[in-house]
């Protein structure tokens, strides 16, 4: 067939139309199945004429009664990129593109865009600004859109149109290009064109200035999100646009930063952006932005604005960049759990100061004023706290403080001081005025202070440039340069703990952060250009960062060098004289290379303890050693998470300690506000300590960050544990600063600069190096090239635990779900939507079986024998081959679909025993005859042999027979979910999806709830005490042996296996008392999600336990009481009783199992400071005071 011939028939039959019709369904829809979905539309081909083949076709998704294809359940995606319009037709040019840009006789006039925010009043300014140029024509993209959908109502193509629009979404670009060509076309005689509601993304951009016109000018209307939400709020009772809903305006801002905000920094780039502050008044706003617009269009060449503009930039009062790098954002989740976020922010320049500082006013105490700046978290007011305690007259000025303060004194009866509350408790700032007037009336109380530490304060560049021009004298600012995590970290704790401020709430914080981020970093940049900063990393111990400090305060202000001792010590106040507390360590060193001895013969440190100790910590200790950018906080939490090791950071350490409130606690305060640092025997002590309350259930310890230098290896190793090998992650200075580097594009790190990260590698290696060669000499260092991915890295780290014959942690794979279904019922496709939407791994033993094989293993080579006799796999290879698989994904997956499994009952069995239980097994229900016709539906295409009608048959006659017993032993269980498998696979996969949302919403509830764990000796009266908390609080009251007398008593098949248990006299497992708690909150959820759990936990691993599987542990209530007293209570009690335990005998055992077994839990507990420790020894009326007193203290 010649060239012509092929091209005749391709014409004839409309192949190219056909082409472009499926092409355009394809990409206005983007199914996941492309294949299917090509195949779909060419079976409504074959029903159509050549003539009714048009491009458009397959958009009209809602043309009759049976569309095709139905695309997720016929919904459109929820957002949609659409293609350039470079060679698309648009609707009403059957034939033809857009005609080229410099023919089609479009006035050349000029263009400019005024563009914000929705509500931010773009439109009537653009209409005001238009009236009062003759002339100059106002076109409203959203009004022309909104009138041309209403005007062709019946074109499907339209309708499609309108469900984009009216979710927020952005109609496409042929039809917003097409209707302003057209409105562009018909006004020939315009002097100009204001255009407001375009473009949306960069595509509409660059297709506009490419198809429509050059871009004069762009003018941003730049408006606080807050505030446009509040607008919003306002008129959303009067609003008039019915289709208008809070999700589908949260959608619109959330289109607006995602693909708008690179617009503006692509006009800002070219030098076309000019930025008005939309915050203002009405009047405000459009005097300045009329003022732009007569100053771009004064100076005119060949009738369109220059760029840049001729004669100085034209600029508003209020120009600044600061929200043009806004994060994407979500419309708000309709739930009532939420969690913390830290904002993603990119590079933000920094504001002009306008107004310098020119010196302290006259009238104001003339002491230098430092500025103390960090991210919320930070530690500023610790810092602060220990810098007035060793230096007496300098006054610390904290802003929060002094606003809640005033706050306290004058109520919510104020008007005024009314709103400042609500402003500060949503995570605001209070007015420029109010905090200008209080800082300078503290500042008027202490005439003589050497200098003013103020902190909170300024938070933005306007607040800034007040403090320049109404007080002035700024010296310097010290920052407390923390990562992301740090803070994230640091506030949760503070929220956890109880904190009485009333802007420590999740809404609020995440608001300070996004704020600290978009306004004070940019500001701190601004003052770092004046030679101001001061830079000091916060994510060291506090007593590191203290050290610094007074590094800093000592030069400035006193005049010393570094370490250099001061010649009149009065002069700063009551400084501590002693050193640093250390004392001298002699290392033995044999040939050069240390000794590090335990036994008492060459060990300086050894005690009597330490033997004990040694057969305490009997597991794994695990120094990680890596630079910073080196990837090992990630990798630390990987071991964790597959091993089962604890994580110990010495700073991590100290500040709990302190935070405890006990004596070694109060100890290290003193320490560390005298500036001094903390003793090497404390770090010792609080690791050893540490590892003590972790022994008993730790699988090993990763010491992270540790040791820094020798010294610290060696007297670790020779008072604590010694350490079986030492992780380093090596990583090229290249990578590190590049990793460092990429962070601070989103990190607003100042330290993340080339100068900085220099100086910080340069330490690290200084100090580490020492520490290398000393591991590496005796054989320890497990070198690990971090160079790669997280996951490369990663397995490189399981070789060496699979080396050192570490095995993973039985209880690492998580949720793992058991798919069950018949041949035939969809459950292989099931799976895979799973797979997309809740991030399962998805294993069938079949294909890892197959792969095995194809692998050429010596354990495949077995495989293929054993087939190829016929002889069924045994049972030990299978569950090999999937704990195998689960290992590899247990780091990155949130959880396992095991497919087909188990077909027997022994199967699961086993599963259950050597590898974890499932959390319930998923069991798709179809009739015989559904899954018939799918099978002999299939055989039409599959070629499979076995897909006969009786194959089918004795295929389906054997799966139930195997399969019956499997789903009858779970249902007694309570753990199958069935679903019907007999409809569609969308409509299938609803239902899974509410079975998956329910499991996550339950497990996001039960993670934000509040439980407490109440202890308490027998004849301790915890019981009663709970019920007293039960009646005034709220709270349900759970007992893990009430839980399991009330499910023996059900007669369930559990109660029945419970008490088989329990008869025997053996314990009852503690996932079934864990099981039984979590379905217990579960059901009470809609009630409360305040929970006491009575006498539990009883050990250590049990509370470990119950915060992994079921929720975090809020606090821990425990009723202390003397043995005498709890055994005269119980021979009281005996008395009447009639048990045959209230004896003394029996009373004795018992009193020393309950402190055996509860003191590491109280332990373990304290060191988080979550044990409140109540006397028991009075009566019920006043114990319970002192429990109120205590509730009292929380938000509940």
């Amino acid at each position: 067939m010649s060239t012509e011939d092929a091209k005749a028939y391709l014409s004839s039959r409309e192949v190219p139309r056909l082409f472009e019709c499926l092409m355009t369904g394809l990409m206005f829809h983007r199914p996941k199945d492309h294949i299917q979905y090509l195949i779909d539309c060419l079976e409504k081909v074959k029903t159509k004429s050549q003539a009714e083949i048009t491009w458009n076709m397959f958009v009209e998704v809602r043309s009759t009664k049976t569309p095709l294809p139905p695309i997720d359940n016929g919904k459109r995606p929820p957002t949609r990129e659409r293609p350039s319009t470079t060679e698309t037709a648009i609707v009403t040019h059957t034939t033809n593109p857009l005609p080229p840009i410099g023919s089609n006789g479009l006035p050349n006039v000029p263009a400019i865009f005024i563009i914000g925010g929705p509500g931010s009043g773009k439109s009537s300014h653009a209409e005001q600004v238009a009236a009062k140029h003759p002339g100059w024509v106002s076109i409203n993209l959203g009004q022309l859109l909104l009138a041309e959908i209403k005007n062709r109502s019946t074109d499907e193509k339209w309708k499609a149109v309108k469900d984009l629009v009216v979710n927020g979404e952005l109609a496409p670009e042929e039809v917003t290009l097409e209707l302003l060509h057209d409105i562009l076309k018909h006004n020939t005689q315009a002097e100009g064109f204001i255009i407001q509601g375009f473009p949306r993304d960069m595509e509409q951009a660059k297709e506009f200035e490419k198809k429509i016109s050059k871009v004069d000018a762009v003018l941003l209307l730049d408006c606080e999100e807050n505030n446009l939400i509040d607008k919003f709020q306002r008129q959303d009772k009067s609003r008039n646009e019915k289709d208008i809903s809070a999700n589908t305006f949260a959608r619109r801002i959330a289109t607006f930063k995602e693909k708008t905000l690179p617009v503006l920094k692509y006009f800002d780039d070219a030098g076309k952006l000019f930025v008005v502050n939309g915050d203002k008044s009405e009047e405000e706003v459009q005097e300045e932005l009329s003022y732009l617009f007569d100053t771009l269009i004064s100076n005119l060449e060949n009738g369109r604005i220059p760029t840049p503009p001729k004669g100085p930039r034209p600029t508003s009062t209020k120009m600044m960049a600061r929200r043009l790098v806004t994060p994407p954002c979500t419309p708000p989740e309709n739930s009532q759990h939420q969690t913390l976020k830290w904002p993603t922010v990119t590079y933000i320049p920094p504001p002009e100061i306008k107004v310098k500082d020119e010196g302290r006013l006259s009238h104001l105490p003339q002491a230098p004023v430092i500025f103390l700046a960090g991210g919320p978290g930070s530690g500023k007011g610790t810092q602060c706290a220990k810098v007035t305690a060793r230096y007496h007259d300098i006054i610390h000025l904290s802003m929060g403080d002094i606003l809640r303060k005033e706050i306290t004194e004058r109520g919510t009866v104020d008007d005024k001081w009314a709103m400042v509350t609500k402003l500060l408790r949503e995570g605001d700032m209070a007015p420029v005025d109010i905090t200008e007037e209080l800082l300078i009336n503290s500042m008027k109380q202490f005439p003589d202070a050497r200098a003013f530490l103020v902190e909170g304060y300024p938070r933005d560049a306007l607040q800034y440039e007040n403090f320049n021009r109404n007080i002035g004298g700024h010296s310097y600012t010290i920052l407390l340069d923390c990562d992301d995590q740090y803070l994230h970290a640091r506030l949760v704790l503070r929220g956890d703990s109880g904190s009485e401020r009333i802007d420590d709430n999740i809404p609020a914080i995440e608001k300070k952060l996004a704020f600290f981020a978009k306004h004070t970093l940019p500001l701190l940049k601004a003052i770092d250009d004046e030679h101001k900063l001061i830079v000091i990393d916060g994510d060291r111990d506090e007593a590191e960062v203290f050290y610094d400090i007074v590094k800093v305060i000592d030069y400035s202000l006193y005049g010393l060098q570094l370490d250099q001792e001061p010649n009149n010590k009065e002069e700063m106040g009551d400084v501590n004289e002693d050193d640093d507390g250390r004392e001298p360590v002699e290392e033995v060193m044999v040939a050069g290379v240390a000794s590090i001895t335990r036994d008492n013969n060459g060990n300086p440190y050894y005690t009597a303890e330490l033997d004990a100790l040694d057969d305490l910590i009997n597991v794994p200790v695990i120094f990680v050693l890596g630079g910073p950018g080196s990837g090992k906080g990630t990798q630390c939490a990987n071991i964790v998470k597959k091993y089962g090791f604890t994580h110990l950071s010495s700073g991590d350490l100290l500040r709990d300690e302190v935070a405890s409130g006990s004596e070694r606690g109060k100890q290290l305060t003193e320490i560390m506000e005298k500036g001094d640092l903390v003793p090497l025997d404390i770090v010792l002590a609080l690791m050893k300590d540490a590892m003590k309350v972790y022994a008993g259930v730790s699988k090993g310890f990763l010491i992270d960050g540790y040791p820094r230098e020798k010294e610290q290896g060696i007297r670790f190793e020779q008072e604590v544990a010694p350490a079986k090998f030492v992780l380093c992650f090596n990583v090229s200075d290249e990578t590190m600063t590049k990793r460092l580097k990429d962070r601070a594009q989103y990190s607003g790190r100042v330290d993340d600069n080339d100068e900085t990260i220099k100086k910080r590698l340069k330490t690290f290696h200084d100090v580490t190096q020492p520490v290398i060669d000393l591991y590496n000499s005796n054989g320890k260092l497990k070198m690990i090239d971090a160079e790669g991915t997280t996951d490369e890295v990663f397995e490189m780290v399981d070789k060496v635990f699979e080396e050192e014959k570490i095995p993973p942690s039985k209880d690492c794979f998580g949720k793992v779900v058991f798919v069950v279904g018949g041949p035939g019922s969809g459950k292989g496709t099931q799976c895979d939507l799973i797979v997309q939407k809740y991030g399962y791994t998805h294993l069938s033993s079949g294909d890892l079986l197959r792969a095995e094989v194809q692998s050429g293993s010596e354990r495949g080579k077995q495989l293929t024998e054993i087939m190829q006799k016929g002889e069924l796999v045994s049972l030990d290879t299978v569950l090999q081959l999937l704990k195998e698989a689960m290992l590899k994904k247990v780091v990155s997956s949130k959880g396992f679909l095991i497919d087909g499994y188990p077909r027997e009952l022994e199967q699961g069995v086993r599963f259950e025993q050597e590898i974890c239980a499932p959390q319930f097994v998923l069991y798709f229900d179809v009739s015989d005859e559904t899954m018939t016709k799918r099978l002999l539906g299939r055989a039409e295409t599959s070629g499979r042999a076995d897909d006969n009608a009786e194959t089918i048959k004795q295929r389906l006659v054997t799966f139930h027979d195997v399969t019956t017993p499997v789903i009858d032993y779970y249902t007694k269980q309570q753990k199958v979910v069935q679903v019907s498998a007999e409809k569609g696979k969308d409509e299938v996969f609803a239902e899974v999806q509410k079975v998956f949302d329910e499991v996550e919403a339950n497990e996001a509830a039960l993670k934000s709830s509040k439980v407490i764990f109440v202890i308490g000796g027998p004849g301790s009266g915890k019981g009663t005490q709970c019920a007293n908390i039960v009646k005034d609080y709220g709270f349900c009251h759970l007992s893990s042996g009430d839980l399991l007398r009330d499910e023996v008593k059900s007669g369930s098949e559990r109660g029945k296996r419970l008490n088989a248990i329990m008869e025997k006299g053996d314990l009852v497992p503690l996932e079934e008392v864990l099981q039984l708690m979590k379905n217990a909150m579960v059901s009470n959820l809609t009630k409360t999600n305040c929970f006491l759990v009575d006498g539990y936990p009883r050990e250590l691993e049990q509370g470990l336990k119950f915060e992994k599987e079921v929720a975090p542990c809020t606090n821990v209530l425990y009723f202390d009481v003397s043995d005498e007293t709890m055994t005269s209570r119980l021979l009281e009690r005996g008395k009447s009783s009639g048990r045959v335990d209230d004896n003394e005998v029996t009373i004795k055992k018992r009193l020393q199992t309950f402190h055996n077994q509860t003191k590491p839990v109280i332990d373990y507990y304290k060191r988080f400071g979550k044990v409140c420790q109540i006397s028991a020894e009075s009566g019920i009326d006043e114990v319970y005071l002192e429990v109120k007193k205590f509730m009292e203290t929380k938000q509940w």
